[in-house]
């Protein structure tokens, strides 16, 4: 078996050039070429169900203290508490001095017309199955922590959080 290992942009024509050679002389040579592409690009269809019901049961129930700052999440839409959620991980992630793939560094902006500051959060479209299934436990801990009283749903979609 021959792979062809991509692991970054620059690298993607000289991947078409190259198949397009294996194909070339594979033909008329009853040779088979079966292409497989793997990525840890996209989070799966079960990690998207898990988070948008753990979201959903931290904005419902999640009251109390993280640190010294009583945390109310009642108080805000899904879109408010996933846009805190992502912030607070991927805050977390630099603190403890991780190193995030460009895609989803968090940024901050300066308003140029009014001087404040602006946070621009990452997709979680765009994290990886690894990173997701990090945030996930994330939520969880947090979650737990401000007494949240997961569903059936979250109950079930996070017994398997760890699967693909």
């Amino acid at each position: 078996m021959i792979q062809y290992k991509i692991t970054s942009r620059e690298q993607i024509p000289g991947f078409f050039t190259w198949i397009k050679e294996m194909i070339l002389g594979a033909i008329g040579k009853r040779k088979w070429i079966l292409v497989t592409l793997e990525s840890d690009m996209t989070r799966s269809l079960d990690q998207n169900s898990k988070i948008h019901a753990m979201i959903e049961d931290v904005r419902r129930d999640a009251r109390g203290l993280i640190g010294t700052t009583y945390v109310n999440m009642e108080m805000f839409d899904e879109e408010g508490v996933k846009t805190l959620l992502v912030k607070w991980f991927l805050f977390d992630k630099l603190e403890s001095g991780e190193k995030l793939p460009r895609r989803i560094q968090p940024k901050i902006i300066i308003d140029p017309l009014y001087g404040d500051a602006v946070y621009c959060r990452p997709s979680t479209t765009d994290f990886g199955k690894k990173i997701m299934c990090e945030f996930i436990e994330f939520v969880y801990a947090i979650g737990t922590t401000l007494g949240v009283n997961w569903s059936e749903q979250s109950q079930e979609v996070y017994g398997g959080r760890n699967e693909g």
